[in-house]
């Protein structure tokens, strides 16, 4: 019998339904970012001879199963994650030769998310108005408007704002 030493790398399947399915691999600055209430299943590709145990730790804390996870050997799953599940994942492969770890740090976010307003505005003359984006305006030549995008999510989303390119159409050009 030949001994090798453990390796070991983390990975996690992410499916997007209109994509299909594709697997991100656990690299030294591996980040990956996955939406409260969703399910997320992180898998441990170890090797070594005799065969490695392996453990899973969060944040320095060994993980241990309970109604939202659910750890088998090489597997963990998380269902119906939150904010607490925000960390950093590490696998540790242990044999006679040595151990190693593979680390991904998880972070819980939220869809973005556009605040509007419906309200209907007359702006006359040289008046100056901060709106929020929605707002129905009515304008005179002069009048000075800022319009204000209140936006949440994690990671904080960019902002983008289009113009109209023209009346009819469905054209929109970057400003």
């Amino acid at each position: 019998m030949v001994a090798d030493q453990p390796t070991a790398v983390i990975y996690s399947y992410i499916r997007k339904q209109e994509y299909g399915s594709s697997k991100a691999l656990s690299t030294p600055d591996s980040k990956l970012v996955r939406p409260k209430g969703s399910h997320l299943q992180l898998y441990c590709h170890v090797t070594g001879s005799p065969t490695p145990t392996i453990t899973w730790l969060k944040d320095h804390d060994i993980v241990r199963s309970n109604d939202v996870i659910q750890y088998q050997y090489d597997k963990l799953d998380i269902v119906n994650i939150s904010e607490k599940h925000d960390g950093t994942y590490v696998c540790l492969a242990e044999n006679i030769l040595g151990r190693v770890t593979a680390l991904l740090d998880v972070s819980v976010g939220a869809f973005p998310s556009i605040n509007t307003s419906i309200a209907n505005l007359k702006l006359v003359g040289s008046d100056k108005q901060t709106v929020l984006i929605g707002s129905h305006i009515r304008a005179e030549i002069g009048a000075s408007i800022s319009l204000l995008c209140s936006v949440n999510g994690s990671p904080t989303p960019a902002i983008t704002w289009l113009k109209r390119a023209n009346r009819n159409g469905n054209k929109y050009i970057r400003i």
